[in-house]
Parts: C-alpha cells; sequence; structure tokens
C-alpha cells in the first residue's frame, strides 16, 4: 500500500519498525502500522484500522483480512515522509495493549 504512495519500507516487520515514528495507543490513527513484539523485536505488523483492529494477513499464502487485535504487546509506528530507509525510529518501545504506551 505505501509503495503506491511512492513510500518506501524495508522489508521485515522489526526493520519496519525502527524506521516508523512511535505514537501512543491513544495516538494512533487508521493508516498507522501496528507492530506485535515479543523479546523487544517485532516479528509481525498490520496496518491499523482503529478500534483495536488491523489490516494484515496471517502468515504468507493467505488473503488480507480485518480483525481484532489479539496480542497485547503492540507498539504503533506511524510511517513519516518519502523514502523511509530504516534505523530513522526510535527503537521499540512495547507497551501492553491498553495502556497508551509510548
Amino acid at each position: 500500500m505505501y509503495a503506491q504512495l511512492g513510500i518506501s519500507l524495508p522489508r521485515t516487520a522489526n526493520e519496519q519498525m525502527n524506521a516508523t515514528r512511535r505514537v501512543s495507543q491513544s495516538g494512533a490513527r487508521p493508516g498507522d502500522l501496528v507492530f506485535f513484539v515479543s523479546g523487544g523485536r517485532a516479528y509481525h505488523d498490520g496496518i491499523y484500522a482503529g478500534n483495536g483492529m488491523t489490516y494484515d494477513s496471517p502468515r504468507s499464502g493467505k488473503s488480507v483480512s480485518k480483525r481484532e487485535i489479539w496480542d497485547a504487546t503492540i507498539v504503533f509506528g506511524r510511517v513519516t515522509g518519502r523514502g523511509v530507509s530504516g534505523g530513522a525510529g526510535r527503537g521499540p518501545q512495547a507497551a501492553p495493549r491498553g495502556a497508551g504506551g509510548s
């Protein structure tokens, strides 16, 4: 989706998390990225749909669908500008879902 807008993102979820600007859960907007984190690293991501929902594919080869955010340890990231290349984020700052972490 971002490529269609001329925005380049790294390939992996963890690289994407590190290339985005952290936003709190209360500040997250539809279109932000939601990262599912374990051990300080993002293992999966999706596009935030609002109201605790995300658009994602459960695994390679499966269709993208809208579903409830299922994990408590998430980080929200906002893509800013064009040509995001990685390393521009503030690192993993996971907060339990509902805590409004930054």
